[in-house]
């Protein structure tokens, strides 16, 4: 069982090889002593561990010392990618991890009840009778990393609570302290496409051999697919990026348990706005300007949905809704204390069979000039 989790998450850190084709593009453009964003999608990165193969054998390590190897993996994460930018980007890092614990409750109360209902129900809700034991193992590892990740500097574990952690991108870029830094986010989920419109930003999706780098330039063609209507008619994906967001507010999204209108998917929603005029090459941001949009094409029900879809899709709009439950979810990950005693008694404490990479988790460390050596 311990194998098989490792294998999953170790799969989440990017091995440096496959890096290094990947991001030799953007090497010339950040310069060295810069510092590098590095965003972590929490649910992203365990989402295989939900498969029933895993979940068979969860009940045999939750109440074991072995329980804490989901902390200790995640955690290494730190190590293995500020390493990797130090030494081959020379670049410092401040990691971010995203998650929420709670349910949303501005989107479920007032936008649509149904929002990841089923996401919710299976990775929330502790007497869940088939993922109880993996979601009290989850929230257990999660108590661990908020608690021990204030010991590594520049590393923040943010739970955005009952705001859905999309927001807290955004929220992150607003802050002038990491605002010019280029940013890489490490998810799978298209919903952060629309974060490489801010600044110099990147989404790298973890797929071992494949892992693949996305740029705001062809999100478009990325989420169109790869279909015979596009091979056709590559003009169709000439969409300005922004309007990703409109997309994603006109298709069905089965994994969210939200509907667009007609039974869209990406392609199909692509096909529609270019024939019927739309004009893509303009951002269409304001869902005011629906109605003007789409006079005589929708229904007023299929621009009311569309509407709605636009408050839980943008991920911009979520971090303006919820500025100030972000800030305080942000002061709270925001601590460091310098405590390597203290660090080293957990690390050999809880961590003997998967211990915490404490060396690479500080090391280039440009503030504090650490040498940690374990």
């Amino acid at each position: 069982m311990l194998e098989n989790i490792e294998k999953i998450l170790n799969m989440k850190k990017v091995r440096w090889e496959y890096m290094d084709v990947k991001l030799k593009d953007f090497k010339k453009s950040i310069p060295e002593e810069s510092t590098i964003n590095f965003f972590i999608d929490v649910p992203a990165t365990i989402k295989q561990l939900y498969n029933p193969e895993i979940i068979k054998g969860i009940s045999g390590i939750v109440n074991k010392h072995e329980k804490y190897v989901i902390s200790a993996l995640i955690l290494n994460m730190i190590g293995h990618y500020r390493e990797y930018f130090i030494n081959n980007f020379r670049c410092f890092t401040n990691v971010f991890f995203m998650y929420n614990s709670k349910i949303d409750k501005y989107i479920k109360d007032n936008v649509d009840p149904d929002y990841r209902k089923t996401y919710y129900e299976k990775r929330f809700l502790l007497e869940n009778p088939v993922y109880s034991d993996l979601n009290c193992l989850l929230r257990d590892n999660y108590k661990r990393i908020a608690t021990i990740i204030d010991y590594i500097p520049h590393a923040y574990f943010i739970d955005s609570k009952d705001c859905d952690y999309r927001s807290i991108f955004p929220y992150i870029m607003d802050l002038p302290e990491f605002r010019n830094n280029f940013n890489i986010i490490l998810t799978t989920d298209t919903l952060m496409y629309q974060n490489t419109l801010v600044g110099s930003t990147i989404v790298l999706e973890p797929r071992a051999e494949k892992t693949r780098v996305i740029k705001p330039d062809y999100i478009i063609k990325l989420i169109g697919g790869k279909s015979k209507i596009l091979e056709k008619n590559p003009e169709y994906v000439t969409i300005q990026p922004e309007n990703i967001i409109l997309l994603n507010a006109l298709v069905n999204h089965k994994s969210l348990d939200t509907t667009g209108i007609r039974n869209f998917g990406y392609c199909r929603a692509i096909k529609f706005l270019n024939d019927n005029g739309i004009d893509v090459e303009s951002i269409i941001l304001n869902p005011n300007s629906l109605d003007d949009i789409f006079k005589n094409i929708l229904t007023k029900d299929e621009i009311e949905k569309i509407k709605i879809n636009f408050k839980i899709y943008n991920n911009f709009y979520l971090a303006n809704k919820y500025k100030k439950s972000l800030e305080l979810a942000f002061s709270l990950s925001n601590k460091y204390y310098d405590d390597k005693m203290e660090l080293r008694k957990v690390n050999e404490t809880f961590y003997k069979k998967s211990p915490l990479r404490l060396d690479f988790m500080f090391r280039g460390e440009r503030w504090l000039k650490l040498k940690f050596s374990m």
